[in-house]
C-alpha cells in the first residue's frame, strides 16, 4: 500500500470519491518570470521554488512582489486556488501544493494549477 492508500484507511475507512480535476477545477500552466523581476511591493506572487522552500500548505500572505504592469503577464491567483508546481529539480517536490487564502487576487509565477475552491478551517502554514 502507498501513504495515500494508509491515509484513506485510516481517515476515511468507507473510502473516498475519486474525481478528474477538470470535474471540479480548472488546470492552467503559468508562464515564467526571473526572480530579478520581483520588487519590494506591488502585487504578491507566489514563485514556484518558494512552494518547496518557504510555503507550507496554505498561505495568507506572499513572499514576493512584482510590479503591476509585469503582473497583468501572469497566471491569476484567486482566494481559494490551489497551486500546484509542475516541475522540480527533484522527483520528490513534483506536485506539491500551496493553497491560497489571502483575500485578494495575486499571481503566480511558471506554474498554476487552479483547483477548486478550498473551503475547510486552514490548520497551518
Amino acid at each position: 500500500m502507498s501513504q495515500i492508500d494508509d491515509l484513506i484507511a485510516k481517515l476515511c475507512p468507507n473510502g473516498v470519491d475519486f474525481r478528474a480535476i477538470g470535474d471540479f477545477g480548472e488546470l492552467v500552466r503559468g508562464n515564467g518570470m526571473p526572480k530579478a523581476d520581483f520588487v519590494e511591493s506591488g502585487v504578491g506572487c507566489i514563485h514556484y521554488g518558494q512552494i518547496y522552500t518557504y510555503y507550507g500548505i496554505w498561505t495568507a500572505e506572499t513572499k514576493s512582489f512584482v510590479p503591476a504592469e509585469k503582473a497583468e503577464k501572469l497566471a491569476k491567483v484567486d482566494p481559494g486556488d490551489l497551486v500546484i508546481t509542475n516541475t522540480s529539480e527533484n522527483i520528490e517536490d513534483v506536485c506539491k501544493a500551496v493553497a491560497w487564502i489571502g483575500e485578494t487576487q495575486i499571481v503566480t509565477l511558471w506554474v498554476k494549477i487552479v483547483v477548486a475552491s478550498i473551503e475547510s478551517e486552514p490548520r497551518g502554514r
